[in-house]
């Protein structure tokens, strides 16, 4: 590190350094001179007087002159000290800002807690940062963890919400999520931005000289927008140049914590097909003293339920590194370092995802799937499938660790019982796709297309179609099996409608789907008598007809004067399907600045709204198509 850190300095003050360095060096050479010239001639000094050759020869200096020279000499090298020390003040003064332990402030005004951690795994991602508690509290001071610039602000109703993007001089950035509002200034300039696009969303980058800020200013906020579920302060750090998540713990971000992670369960699968034709089972261990399992497989991997705690939190956190050895052998690695965007739908791959989806449980998979893509799994060359078809017990340890250092560890003997499990049964349509491959399955005029990047392991998967006689739907009902089974791309499924090709009512079809991952609606693509869409996962689809608009309510009384006790107008849409596609409204006609939070739009009265009576429109559409209107009248 220091070396690093001196070479950025000489970039910016190359003279000082080189003079401090050379000072410092002469003086150490002179120095190591003179001691040598002293201890010889302390060795070798008579009483008579030994003379020394050179200068000090024509001079005729004694052993006693030539030593209380040197002395003097000596005395005036010191200044060389000193003023070596002097010039290379500002180098240690650049290595201590530069540490990454001191780098970084913290955020908030308030004690360090954390309510999520980095790389803790989610519905369909990862957390891609550090949550910080705000005592289930909103508007508290968010301040820039370092120098910099503001270089990016996001708007969204998903995700970040309101997001700033603080790049700094080291080469890291660092992102402000789920704020409440903007600095003033900030606030002023993305207002302003807003009423000329007449877009509430907004994505917007500004130059290095056009909002810098110092470590400790006022950048924002903190609230509970965009998919928060709760007040808190969402950080993350970012490599500037690569775009990716580094864990801020491992980066100078750190926060306090001596307590060791939590091993809670260990879990075994059948690996002898593949980890999606299997089930978990849970090891038991029948004695303390006796620690040896046996498994009814001669190919197995392990998974592992544990978590992180902190002492300053009551909440669960995500570990950081997960180690497994067979006969002390490195059999499996993982360590949330860092990742990308397009990384975090791998988070399914490095789970028990089937166990995920039932109970919510995370069975942490010690093993690297084959269509598992991430660097932050080890690639040996067992992937963490274990070989124990010898019969003989074998050696386990697993080793877990936080970002802190913190260690906790288990160790077993495992055997295989010479009896193989029972393989699953399925029905004579499946058919087992391995990840890596394109494939088309059809059924009648039913296509489900799965790319190649879809899937993560061996999937045995069958299509029923069932015909219904249910009021607005449009096709059959199609089921896609197995349900629990996780991807990382979308899946293409085209559908045959029951519909005429003249009937109207084709233009407020939608297929209406039912996965792992919740509801979705999806508006196709008709290709005379079938409609193709992609879908989020395995599941249900049916193509439907929704011929209803979304409902509009005003939360404030109807006719109400505002601002009432927040100073706020709410509006709530509702669809009978989803979410709302498209909203917007106008006060007076003239469009107005409404915040969204899932089916909740707010407006806070700012200086396009003048005291008076208004007309405040609203008009929202869902995804079929279907558009509805309302106007009320508000006071100021």
């Amino acid at each position: 590190m220091g070396f690093s850190h001196f070479t950025s300095l000489c970039r910016y003050s190359p003279t000082v350094c080189r003079v401090a360095f050379y000072t410092l060096l002469l003086r150490f050479n002179l120095a190591a001179v003179q001691q040598q010239l002293l201890f010889m001639y302390r060795q070798k000094k008579q009483s008579s007087g030994l003379l020394i050759s050179g200068s000090m020869v024509s001079k005729k200096y004694t052993a006693d002159d030539a030593i209380a020279t040197l002395t003097r000499s000596k005395k005036k090298h010191y200044w060389y000290i000193i003023i070596g020390i002097v010039l290379l003040l500002p180098v240690g003064w650049y290595w201590l800002r530069s540490s990454p332990a001191v780098y970084f402030s913290y955020p908030l005004g308030i004690s360090p807690e954390l309510a999520a951690s980095f790389g803790e795994v989610r519905k369909d991602h990862f957390h891609m940062g550090l949550d910080l508690r705000t005592k289930g509290r909103e508007n508290f001071p968010v301040y820039a963890i370092a120098d910099g610039f503001i270089s990016r602000i996001q708007i969204s109703e998903k995700g970040f919400g309101k997001a700033v993007f603080v790049t700094h001089p080291n080469g890291i950035t660092s992102v402000y999520a789920h704020l409440n509002r903007f600095s003033n200034d900030l606030e002023k300039h993305i207002h302003q931005q807003q009423y000329q696009q007449q877009q509430w969303e907004q994505d917007i980058s500004f130059p290095k000289d056009r909002f810098p800020v110092q470590k400790g200013d006022l950048i924002a906020r903190s609230g509970n927008t965009g998919t928060s579920e709760g007040p808190h302060l969402h950080l993350e750090l970012r490599n500037t140049l690569t775009g990716k998540s580094i864990n801020p713990q491992t980066a100078g971000f750190a926060v306090p914590d001596n307590v060791h992670p939590v091993i809670k369960n260990i879990y075994w699968y059948n690996k002898q097909g593949s980890i999606y034709e299997t089930n978990a089972t849970r090891l038991t261990f029948t004695t303390a003293s006796d620690q040896t399992v046996e498994v009814s497989s001669p190919y197995i991997v392990l998974g592992i339920e544990t978590f992180d705690k902190s002492a300053e939190t009551r909440f669960q956190l995500g570990i950081y590194k997960a180690t497994l050895y067979m006969d002390d052998l490195l059999m499996h690695h993982l360590s949330m370092d860092e990742l990308a965007d397009n990384d975090t739908r791998y988070v399914n791959a490095g789970i028990d995802y089937k166990e995920y989806v039932a109970s919510r449980k995370t069975i942490q998979l010690l093993t690297t799937l084959p269509g598992n893509k991430l660097a932050l799994f080890s690639r040996s060359p067992a992937n963490g499938v274990l070989d124990i078809h010898d019969q003989k017990a074998h050696y386990i340890r697993i080793e877990i660790q936080d970002a802190a250092g913190n260690i906790s560890s288990i160790a077993f003997y495992i055997r295989f019982n010479g009896i193989k499990q029972a393989s699953m049964s399925y029905p004579h349509n499946v058919v087992f796709i391995p990840a890596g491959k394109d494939t088309i399955l059809q059924q009648g005029q039913t296509m489900l297309h799965i790319s190649k990047n879809t899937l993560f392991d061996r999937v045995p998967v069958f299509i029923t179609t069932t015909n219904t006689s249910r009021k607005n739907t449009a096709s059959p009902c199609i089921d896609i099996y197995p349900f629990t089974t996780p991807v990382y791309d979308s899946l293409e499924i085209t559908i045959p409608t029951t519909l005429s090709k003249e009937d109207t009512l084709r233009k407020h079809v939608v297929m209406l789907a039912q996965t792992s991952t919740g509801r979705s609606v999806v508006k196709g693509t008709w290709n005379n008598n079938t409609m193709t869409g992609r879908l989020p996962g395995f599941g249900t689809v049916q193509m439907v007809i929704d011929t209803i608009p979304p409902s509009i309510a005003l939360m404030n009384p109807r006719n109400a004067r505002f601002p009432s006790d927040d100073g706020v107008v709410r509006v709530v849409c509702k669809d009978n399907l989803g979410n709302i596609a498209a909203f917007r409204a106008t006060i007076d006609g003239n469009w107005a600045a409404f915040e969204r939070k899932g089916n909740v739009f707010t407006y806070q009265p700012d200086e396009y709204c003048r005291a008076g009576v208004h007309d405040l429109t609203i008009t929202a559409s869902d995804i079929a198509g279907n558009i509805t209107s309302q106007t009320f009248t508000i006071i100021r």
